[in-house]
């Protein structure tokens, strides 16, 4: 059985950090210089299927949610839910606002990817912080570093997991006949090999400076 218990403040923490992951999202999505590997392969596959961002979003969480249920469980709580619901919507939102925002000028692209990769860690490091259940896709970098017993660390583990998220997305890009760089663009190489070091970063500078509840942090054991 997944454990759902938590505080108010570990659930209010936890949706403020889905919140900021989703409009991060949003913003890289907007950009169109490319967005991390997760998103960018959901909206590559979004521009194929009949389905809009935010139900895929939802149904692959669902089918990567399977791994958790087998050796992630303890991984598993509010976390996962709000992760697997409030992502991709908040992300649908957040483009819907933006959408009549002029976006002809490549330096406010580029500030508007910069601003998305930079929302996004922070709120990855927020909603693990309370250690109260992640999302399926970032429970695949934890399961890692459980299996490995700390050996591999929650960068290697992320750059693993986005480079195989980036190689679907390629795959797909080009066999349904999109432009490659409609999708993948410098925002998905920089959210690649910088997310998982700045998720880091800022999680141990959060416990350091004490401004949510001490718990234990889980990228900081890495």
């Amino acid at each position: 059985m997944m454990n759902l218990k938590c505080t108010k403040k570990e659930f209010l923490e936890m949706v403020i950090g889905v919140i900021l992951i989703g409009l991060g999202g949003g913003c890289f999505r907007w950009s169109g210089l490319g967005a991390d590997p997760f998103t960018t392969m959901v909206m590559a596959m979004s521009n194929v299927l009949p389905i809009s961002y935010g139900n895929l979003f939802l149904s692959l969480n669902i089918i990567l949610l399977i791994p958790m249920l087998f050796v992630g469980k303890r991984h598993m709580n509010w976390g996962t839910i709000l992760n697997m619901i409030g992502v991709g919507y908040v992300s649908d939102f957040a483009m819907f606002c933006l959408q009549e925002m002029p976006k002809e000028s490549l330096i406010v692209r580029t500030v508007m990817m910069l601003i998305g990769l930079a929302i996004i860690c922070v709120g990855v490091a927020i909603y693990i912080y309370p250690n109260k259940g992640v999302g399926p896709y970032d429970a695949l970098q934890l399961i890692a570093m459980d299996l490995s017993k700390g050996k591999v660390s929650y960068q290697t583990a992320r750059w693993v997991c986005d480079g195989i998220a980036l190689v679907v997305a390629i795959v797909v890009t080009i066999a349904s006949g999109q432009t490659l760089f409609e999708v993948v663009g410098v925002g998905t190489v920089c959210a690649t090999f910088l997310i998982g070091v700045l998720v880091q970063k800022i999680s141990e500078w959060l416990k350091q400076k004490q401004w949510l509840d001490n718990h234990s942090c889980q990228t900081a054991a890495a």
